[in-house]
């Protein structure tokens, strides 16, 4: 009885699904980066929230918010920002920065460990301000991702402070990559979807 109970037990650990295997691993590999290049080192990593602006002038300028738990995305912690009264024009890293205040001031809605902004150094600066104001800097780090190139830019961080950037070049294979690949476009599709809700209600009124 003891030898079947013990293998009904250990059973369960080598029917692991293998996204789960590689959603570790990722976060593994995620970890060592921020180590490396911030010299953070989270006690865990399960949820990273994805950002991106989306405007058409400044008649419609709207931002949106996608976490990530555990890899995936999670629909329900989704959320819309329009912009038009924070902005008096195209700004996207200024947008940024308005998208992070208010999603900062709702300690509610569980912090990420990973914000990920769709831009390079610009973005990335305005977000860090942003979290440097809520003083979250030692529980929130910020990563950009450059559309152009793919590269990940990784802000390096000394007392609250920008000191300098490293820019990486991921495999197309890599799994951290991918991930953040992942997150960058559906933040940029939500943006986009709110974008078009706005932009046809705009019409339907003229």
């Amino acid at each position: 009885n003891q030898i079947e109970s013990l293998q009904s037990l250990t059973s369960g650990w080598r029917s692991v699904p293998k996204e789960k295997q590689e959603i570790s691993k990722t976060f593994l590999e995620i970890k060592k980066m921020l180590v490396k290049y911030q010299k953070i080192a989270p006690t865990t990593i399960n949820k990273i929230e994805g950002y991106d602006v989306s405007n058409l002038g400044k008649d419609i300028i709207v931002g949106s918010l996608v976490a990530f738990i555990d890899g995936q995305p999670e629909k329900t912690l989704y959320r819309k920002f329009n912009l038009k009264y924070n902005l008096s024009g195209p700004d996207d890293p200024e947008g940024i920065r308005q998208i992070l205040k208010r999603r900062l001031n709702h300690p509610e809605w569980i912090y990420p460990q990973i914000l990920l902004v769709d831009g390079g150094k610009t973005q990335g600066s305005a977000a860090f301000s942003a979290i440097k104001e809520a003083t979250l800097t030692k529980q929130i780090t910020v990563l950009g991702l450059v559309k152009e190139n793919e590269a990940l830019v990784i802000p390096k961080i000394i007392n609250d402070k920008i000191f300098g950037w490293q820019s990486l070049r991921l495999s197309r294979n890599s799994l951290v990559l991918q991930l953040f690949q992942a997150i960058r476009d559906e933040a940029h599709r939500f943006a986009q979807k709110f974008y078009k809700q706005k932009q046809s209600k705009r019409l339907l009124t003229k």
